[in-house]
């Protein structure tokens, strides 16, 4: 226990957290009596059930895919793993202040576009804009899927941080593994204790909530990308025969079954980012031009200048 509390304190020093995910953190009161906290995360490291000692439940969160909190009261460890200021409802992404409720970064990210791939237009984006398959755990690039994690920096200096931030997280999971069978077995020992219920993934049938997805071009007859919106993504890509291939779409967005202004809202927001219906297959857009700044919905962003 004492190297594992030395790793946490570690961790703490590079990343700027109070608390390992997944970990026991103690606290010594005056008159030396320690409470212990198990913190119980998803894989992305969001924070969904903390637990005492004995293994008993004493509080339960859980998250939409951009990080608006649904369920519970607010707690630090949050969304991956942040901090979350209570009063203005921002996550503390060690670089950059985060919005979930926009699913945006209130300052611009520090790298630049990527000429040679076409992407990171839009900089104050999270997670590519695809919250199931990526984190951002500093606010500039580095992205973990469940098994890899990479690093993007513009100089020595900040690829030597990235770096040291994928060692820490790296050592999070480590220890994440370690210490799960005996978390798993404390809650099951307890009368009052409860498994964490999993949350339907949005765009299911089990699901209260619809996706938007993206199909790539290579799956359209034109070539060009694809979005688009189900209540059941899995029944849509079965009965599709539009000539789009949703068997392997990525979902980007989530919107409340039945709610078909922030349906359409969410579903245009990802074509402009995009390009607009017209670097796309879609044939039309969801919402009008004439209408996204009352909806607050961002305009596709300019083409770059020609090179000279």
């Amino acid at each position: 226990m004492i190297w594992v509390n030395a790793l946490r304190c570690l961790r703490r020093a590079v990343l700027g957290s109070v608390v390992l995910l997944g970990g026991m953190c103690t606290f010594a009161h005056a008159q030396g009596e320690k409470v212990v906290t198990y913190y119980l995360a998803d894989p992305q490291g969001s924070v969904l059930v903390t637990a005492d000692a004995n293994g008993i439940v004493t509080g339960s969160t859980d998250y939409r895919p951009y990080g608006e909190q649904t369920v519970g009261l607010a707690s630090s460890p949050s969304y991956t793993g942040h901090l979350r200021d209570d009063e203005s409802g921002l996550v503390y992404a060690q670089q950059r202040y985060y919005d979930p409720q926009m699913g945006r970064f209130l300052s611009v990210d520090p790298l630049d576009v990527k000429q040679s791939e076409g992407r990171n237009f839009s900089r104050y984006w999270y997670g590519s804009n695809n919250p199931y398959r990526y984190t951002d755990p500093d606010g500039r690039e580095v992205t973990c899927t469940q098994d890899t994690c990479t690093a993007v920096s513009n100089s020595l200096f900040t690829l030597a941080v990235d770096y040291s931030t994928l060692a820490a997280l790296y050592t999070k999971r480590l220890i994440e593994n370690a210490t799960q069978p005996s978390q798993t077995t404390q809650n099951h020992s307890s009368s009052d204790a409860a498994p964490p219920v999993a949350t339907p993934e949005p765009g299911t049938a089990e699901s209260d909530e619809g996706c938007i997805y993206c199909v790539d071009g290579a799956n359209t007859e034109s070539g060009k990308d694809y979005v688009g919106s189900a209540d059941d993504l899995g029944r849509r890509a079965a009965t599709a025969k539009d000539g789009r291939d949703r068997t392997d779409a990525t979902k980007v967005d989530s919107y409340k079954k039945g709610d078909r202004t922030d349906r359409q809202n969410k579903e245009q927001k990802a074509i402009n980012e995009r390009g607009g219906r017209d670097k796309l297959d879609n044939r039309r857009n969801e919402v009008a031009p004439d209408k996204w700044a009352s909806r607050d919905i961002p305009p596709p962003p300019p083409p770059p200048p020609p090179k000279p």
